[in-house]
């Protein structure tokens, strides 16, 4: 049984193993929007741990409601762009880097970008990707890098930067778009017309460290990204996901971000020093600009926070990325789970321990993919998660299911050795437990055959033993049809009992009509007297009385007995060895008659008053002829 069961426990789990790859190669959609959500609360609370830190390298200036309130509605001039980008000059801001798309020649782009020229500057430009915007162009990508590799991503259209700015480096602002709207990633290179444009972010980065633009090549190692962009002259690889795209860590609150209004710059309401050394990322948080995104941390965010989390975190090295052997780990991930549930099912546990396993180690692998994503590493693990739990759920109810089967057959068997009732209050305790004992009015039958000791010295076993299986069979099938319970069979004795553990209306009556019943039915099952007259015949004695039975299991804990102890036990005992005396089948003691209607007890035969072998008074004793057989 246990093979059995082993076996059983194996092919569940191979089954909801087989389950999960199904899901993972055939709707691989549905774990990765778990995961998403799973890594959008991990951002949140490390940006919610983040909130006393501030982003010192950063500074905002932010076109808002305030500035196109004073200083007019967007577009502005580009002669006041241009006195904006001097004034951030002249304050000392290591980079300019514009949230902004410039891409209609307007008068004055000579001023602005002279004005840009004089300082580190990336301009921006946006592309329309298949299925996220229109195929329109404007603008210039002459001054784009030419060649385009995989996993570069192609654009149908693009706004561009004027020719005017064609000497100014250029990054897109392009975000990847979620299927639920959010901003989780960029594409690190975006591609149009054979050349290629970096992520904003990027493009400042790479300026920053006076470094070439560099090609996406494949990651090399299990934890290692699917894709890196890695040159000896950058500080370290950037980790970009199976797209080549590079994923934004939303570590940092809002608030760790000092913003300034771009009003307050022009009017000279910002200090120098507010702005010295810092990158100046120049945008708008205003909704009417309609720069206003989805991300983690929250329904709707200004374009510019996206930038701002991305460099900030490329400043850090701190890019997250997924391991290239994702798959791989994440069912080793579950194959551990899955193992230590089907250890725990083999110690055979209580049914309900098995899901609170796979509960608990479903949350562990959701904290492991919460702790991975503090270092970096993006591994979904909803999927082992969600299949670890069923796993639980599953061998839970085949361990309920398996012991409720073992539970009805060894029930079964006991029944078959206790009394039902009692059976069935025992199945109901703890082993350490015992039945509380019990003081009932009951009506007690002892059925026993005169010279069954000599017989069984005179036959075979196997011949005494058949006779024995008939006689108790019979009677234990008229004693519980009759409304009784065999409380027990003690050689060839059977004692049993009415109104006992279980109740039983007119005890007394049904007693003694399944005493009558018994001695109707016994005797034909019973050897004929051998002719030398050795051993003598066998002959059924019958006992009745009624009274107060004490009902309840007695010994130690380790070896307990059911027993039914009082004055009506003892009397139907000793009542049943005199019936021979008396040439009676069944004699009554008084706690039984006197329990009978008038009109029955009038049918009883009395027989006078009789001190009962281990008694100390005497009691009136009563004969009630069997029914003759057909």
């Amino acid at each position: 049984m246990a093979l059995n069961a082993d076996r059983l426990r194996l092919l569940l789990l191979l089954g909801i193993l087989a389950a999960a790859l199904g899901v993972g190669l055939y709707s691989p959609r549905l774990p990765q929007g778990f995961d998403l959500r799973l890594h959008d609360l991990g951002w949140r609370l490390f940006a919610a741990s983040a909130a006393p830190q501030r982003e010192e390298r950063l500074i905002l200036i932010d076109i808002d409601e305030r500035s196109l309130a004073e200083l007019g509605p967007w577009p502005w001039p580009r002669a006041r762009l241009a006195e904006l980008a001097e004034r951030l000059k002249a304050a000392g801001a290591a980079m300019q880097v514009w949230d902004v798309v410039f891409d209609r020649a307007e008068p004055d782009d000579a001023v602005f970008a002279a004005a840009l020229q004089a300082s580190p500057t990336v301009l921006a430009a946006a592309f329309a990707l298949p299925g996220q915007g229109e195929a329109i162009a404007t603008g210039s990508l002459a001054a784009a890098p030419a060649g385009c590799v995989p996993p570069m991503a192609q654009a149908i259209g693009h706004r561009a930067p004027a020719a005017a700015f064609a000497r100014t480096a250029v990054g897109h602002i392009t975000p990847r778009v979620d299927a639920d709207g959010r901003v989780r990633a960029q594409p690190a290179y975006v591609c149009r017309d054979g050349r290629r444009v970096p992520a904003l972010g990027l493009a400042a980065w790479l300026v920053l460290n006076r470094a070439p633009e560099i090609l996406p090549s494949p990651g090399r190692g299990a934890l290692a990204a699917p894709w890196q962009l890695a040159a000896q002259e950058l500080p370290s690889a950037l980790p970009l996901g199976a797209s080549g795209e590079l994923i934004i860590p939303y570590r940092l609150p809002r608030g760790a971000f000092q913003a300034v209004s771009a009003a307050d710059l022009l009017h000279g309401r910002v200090a120098p020093e507010a702005l010295a050394g810092r990158i100046a990322l120049i945008g708008s948080t205003a909704f009417g600009l309609a720069d206003v995104v989805a991300t983690p941390l929250a329904p709707a965010e200004g374009g510019l926070l996206v930038h701002a989390q991305l460099l900030a975190a490329l400043l850090d090295g701190a890019l997250p990325h997924p391991p290239r052997q994702a798959a791989p780990l994440q069912g080793l991930a579950l194959l551990v789970a899955l193992g230590l549930l089907y250890l725990a099912a083999r110690r055979r546990p209580a049914a309900y321990v098995l899901p609170l396993a796979g509960l608990g180690l479903a949350l562990l692998l959701l904290l492991l993919q919460l702790v991975l994503q503090a270092q970096g590493l993006l591994l979904g693990l909803s999927l082992p998660a969600a299949a670890t739990l069923l796993a639980g759920l599953v061998l839970g109810s085949h361990e309920a299911l398996r012991a409720g089967v073992e539970g009805a057959r060894l029930f079964a068997h006991l029944r078959t050795y206790l009394p039902a009732p009692f059976a069935e209050r025992l199945a109901s305790l703890a082993p350490a437990q015992a039945p509380a004992t019990e003081l009932v009015e009951a009506s007690v039958l002892v059925a026993d055959l005169r010279n069954f000791t000599p017989y069984a010295a005179a036959h075979p076993p196997a011949e005494v033993g058949a006779l024995l299986q008939r006689y108790f069979s019979t009677a234990v099938a008229i004693i519980e049809n009759g409304g009784g319970y065999v409380q027990a069979l003690e050689g060839d004795a059977v004692i049993a009992i009415w109104n006992g553990l279980a109740p039983c209306p007119r005890h007394a009556e049904r007693a003694l009509a399944a005493a009558q019943a018994l001695a109707r039915a016994i005797p034909p099952l019973l050897p004929s007297a051998p002719p030398e007259g050795l051993p003598p015949p066998l002959a059924l004695e019958i006992g009745l009385d009624s009274g107060p039975v004490l009902f309840g299991a007695f010994g130690p804990a380790s070896r307990r007995q059911h027993l039914a102890l009082g004055l009506p036990v003892t009397r139907a005992l000793r009542l049943a060895h005199l019936a021979g005396e008396f040439g009676a089948d069944v004699l009554i003691g008084p706690g039984l008659a006197a329990q009978l209607p008038p009109e029955q007890r009038a049918t009883l035969q009395e027989r006078g008053s009789f001190l009962l072998e281990g008694l100390t008074q005497a009691c009136d004793i009563f004969s009630v002829a069997a029914p003759q057989s057909a």
